[in-house]
């Protein structure tokens, strides 16, 4: 149950967390 759940809150942050890292870096 747990495992789940983590994992589809994984897969919806890591996209922002690579966004908000590559508008860093564009910056």
């Amino acid at each position: 149950m747990y495992i789940a759940v983590t994992i589809k809150r994984y897969r919806v942050v890591t996209p922002v967390v690579v966004a908000a890292v590559k508008g860093e870096g564009s910056v």
